[in-house]
């Protein structure tokens, strides 16, 4: 363990828990949602940050970004959603603060120094990391699920890695990371969950929420009859012509209602 590693996971064990426990998602590509469609489970794929076969979840929010922004409209780039009940997920391989694809892409410089490194902000696979992040640096949960907060501490002099998860958590959403940098997504300030074994999607999802057009698919019908998933199904409006912003926008509701009807928030 990194001195660096150690400072912010004191830091993380110091801070208090947030009251609420969110669910992890899983988004992906209509593209890569065929694939999935044609078995039982979600399974991790190769990674080219850590070299590991992982399957990446984020805490409590449907981050997306599509691969190239200019060919956004395409079909193949429109998101699916899957909502995981955590108790399903047997063993958390790590817990990160942040996305860690973008940290690997250089989009947090200014925030953390050059010689920071992903494994630093490594913590352990244990799910009250996850509150604990929401509960030190949003006001609640619902705060961490609109993407950003004005809440801000006074952190102890030392504590660099904090210091600049506090600013990320305070920076404007539609901001851009660094210059010359893609503008942010919010991934950026999603709590990213990494796991190694497969998640079975019969016992372990809430809902999927998917593009309106796919609901009379055959493929997704098929899948969704063989999953036991037909009364768990949500669908967010979406065309060829929408900005990618309008259908994250409009996952992040129908996500947000769905923690309601189950009493999440």
């Amino acid at each position: 363990m990194t001195y660096a590693q150690n400072r912010i996971l004191k830091f993380v064990e110091g801070s208090p828990e947030d009251k609420v426990s969110l669910p992890l998602l899983h988004t992906t590509s209509a593209y890569n949602f065929v694939d999935i469609s044609r078995g039982e489970v979600i399974s991790p794929s190769q990674c080219d940050v850590f070299n590991e076969n992982l399957t990446y979840l984020f805490y409590g929010r449907p981050a997306y970004r599509t691969q190239e922004a200019i060919h956004r409209s395409l079909k193949f780039h429109w998101p699916f959603c899957f909502i995981i009940d955590p108790k399903f997920i047997d063993k958390i391989r790590a817990i990160y603060p942040f996305d860690t694809g973008a940290f690997a892409l250089g989009l947090y410089k200014g925030f953390f120094d050059k010689k920071a490194r992903i494994e630093d902000f490594r913590l352990p696979g244990d799910m009250t990391f996850a509150r604990k992040l929401t509960g030190r640096f949003y006001n609640d949960a619902k705060d961490y699920l609109r993407g950003g907060t004005e809440k801000i501490e006074n952190l102890p002099l030392i504590e660099f890695e904090a210091q600049g998860i506090q600013a990320l958590a305070n920076f404007p959403p539609s901001a851009s990371l660094s210059p010359n940098s893609p503008s942010r997504d919010e991934r950026s300030t999603s709590i990213e969950i990494q796991v190694e074994h497969e998640i079975l999607i019969r016992d372990a999802c809430l809902a999927i929420v998917i593009p309106e057009p796919w609901e009379t698919e055959l493929i997704f019908k098929d899948a969704a009859e063989r999953w036991d998933m037909k009364d768990k199904i949500h669908t967010y409006e979406i065309d060829a012509t929408s900005e990618q912003n309008n259908w994250v926008g409009c996952l992040n509701s129908i996500v947000r209602g769905i923690y309601k009807d189950h009493g999440i928030i």
